[in-house]
Formats: structure tokens, sequence, C-alpha cells
């Protein structure tokens, strides 16, 4: 990490499941989302980065996929959905230009 670096730590969630907590991280002020097993083993692993803020929200009742809150290139506000098997592609669930 550099010298001067701004981390903090933000919104978490454990899954249904119990054994996975997905929260966001703050790195030089950006938010992005991380997992890691919830009995703290395991390594920690970056789920998905961008240059807009996110914020985790909801685990899926079958701990497959996390719902969180981003800003789209267009300023508007979205709530993703990021499946957690296979390929990870997070996709837009909705999207407002009002505050969600």
């Amino acid at each position: 990490m550099k010298a001067g670096a701004q981390r903090s730590f933000g919104a978490e969630l454990k899954a249904r499941d119990g054994k996975r907590i997905v929260f966001n991280f703050a790195m030089n002020g950006v938010n992005n989302l991380y997992v890691i097993d919830a009995g703290g083993s395991g390594k920690l692993e970056s789920l998905i980065t961008s240059e807009y803020g996110q914020t985790p929200m909801s685990w899926s009742r079958a701990a497959n996929a996390i719902a969180f809150l981003q800003r789209t290139k267009s300023g508007s506000n979205a709530i993703w959905v990021l499946p957690m098997d296979g390929e990870r592609t997070p996709r837009v669930f909705v999207e407002s230009t009002f505050t969600l």
C-alpha cells in the first residue's frame, strides 16, 4: 500500500448460510466490494472494482448472488446484482435518477 493511502471499512452483510461476509472497503476514497469467510479464515477476495462507490445491500437466499448499490456512468443510482457463481458479471437490476 502507498504511504498516505486512506482506508476505511463500511457496510457488511453475512450470507444467509452464515459462511461468508461481503463488505465494502474504501481504498483512497472509493468503496468496492470484498468477501471473506465468516470465520475469518481464508483469503480476502476482491469481488468487483469501480470508480463509483459500492454498498452491499442483500445476499440471495441461496447465497449465490449479492445485490448492491452503485452509481452509473450517467450519474443515476442503480441496484446491481452480482452472481457469486460463474463469471461474476454484474448487471443492473433497477436504475433511477432518484435516491434509492
